[in-house]
């Protein structure tokens, strides 16, 4: 087989880049190692009765996100939410104050705030976003939002500078057929190949060449959208290698992780509360590691507990079975 472009990778990017070349008239083939389209998006409905994303979950600066028109041309019907909703605080067990609740946003805020002003210094130097937390009560809670729930990493491992530069506004839309629901959508008629993992690209002549166990598709162009995690694995191989500054770029850039556990709420539990609740309760340093929940998303009877950074890698590691218990206690 040939075609104009190989893109290596049926998630989101590798959809993206089909759309676009297609309308342009070349020829494409999507190329994808897994069972399924839509890569880090996947919704499905069997495990909890009604559509869950696995992966993930928000339309991000929703305003402004280019999938949002498109989910709207679609159909897809949108939970609009603010940036920024803190309703379910709790401390030592008890709801929080109108007043703690203020404190913990202005103290999200002042850390913010401070990140910018040291992103926008002129000079070479480029701390990390934990040096520069502003001191309070609110500190280490403040911490645990803003990395290892927001970027699945501490924020001892995250440049200002590029928080800064990819730190995001406007609302967060969620979707109630699911965002992976969407992505897949999107790559109605593409031509895909499931179940076809790549496992060399040979580039190094006039044309390329893609190697998979189905057989070897010859392309003018070859477009990588897998993640700089399946890089670094080396699963896919390059003849000639990578240049060295590329292939330093990819293990630079390891992934961060958000896992989340969802159970299901027994029947009537919870009723009163609205849908889409969160809770999250103040942590007391780096080490103390908390689950933040969201309820009744859409109003379905789910329970999401959201676990980022270190803690979340750990439990990962050890299993289904770790995280379920770590979201029950």
């Amino acid at each position: 087989m040939s075609c104009d472009v190989a893109i290596i990778g049926a998630g989101a990017a590798g959809i993206a880049a089909a759309r676009s070349l297609v309308a342009r008239g070349l020829t494409v083939r999507l190329l994808e190692a897994g069972p399924r389209l839509g890569g880090r998006a996947f919704t499905e409905s069997t495990s909890l009765g009604a559509p869950f994303d696995h992966g993930a979950s928000w339309l991000h600066d929703a305003e402004a996100n280019p999938l949002t028109p498109l989910a709207a041309h679609l159909g897809c019907s949108f939970h609009k939410q603010e940036r920024r909703t803190k309703q379910g605080l709790t401390i030592n067990g008890h709801a929080a104050s109108a007043a703690e609740r203020a404190a913990y946003l202005a103290a999200i805020g002042a850390a913010e705030a401070a990140f910018a002003a040291a992103a926008g210094q002129a000079g070479g130097e480029d701390p990390d976003c934990a040096s520069l937390l502003p001191p309070g009560p609110w500190q280490a809670t403040v911490a645990h939002w803003l990395g290892n729930i927001i970027n699945g990493a501490p924020l001892s491992g995250i440049s200002v500078r590029d928080y800064v530069a990819i730190d995001l506004h406007g609302g967060n839309w969620q979707l109630a057929e699911g965002l992976g629901t969407l992505v897949a959508r999107l790559a109605a008629g593409l031509p895909v190949s499931l179940n076809t993992p790549v496992r060399r690209v040979a580039w190094g002549g006039p044309g390329l060449a893609v190697e998979t166990p189905a057989g070897t598709l010859a392309a003018r162009a070859v477009l990588v959208t897998v993640s700089t995690g399946v890089l670094a694995g080396h699963a896919l191989r390059f003849t000639p290698e990578l240049p060295a500054e590329l292939l330093q770029a990819i293990h630079g850039l390891p992934l961060g992780l958000l896992s989340k556990v969802a159970l299901r709420l027994a029947p009537g539990a919870l009723a009163e509360l609205p849908a889409f609740t969160r809770f999250e309760r103040p942590v007391a340093d780096a080490a103390d590691a908390a689950m933040n929940f969201m309820l009744r998303p859409f109003g379905r009877d789910h329970a999401v507990g959201f676990i980022g950074g270190a803690q979340a890698w750990a439990l990962a590691q050890q299993g289904p079975a770790a995280s379920e218990a770590f979201f029950r206690a």
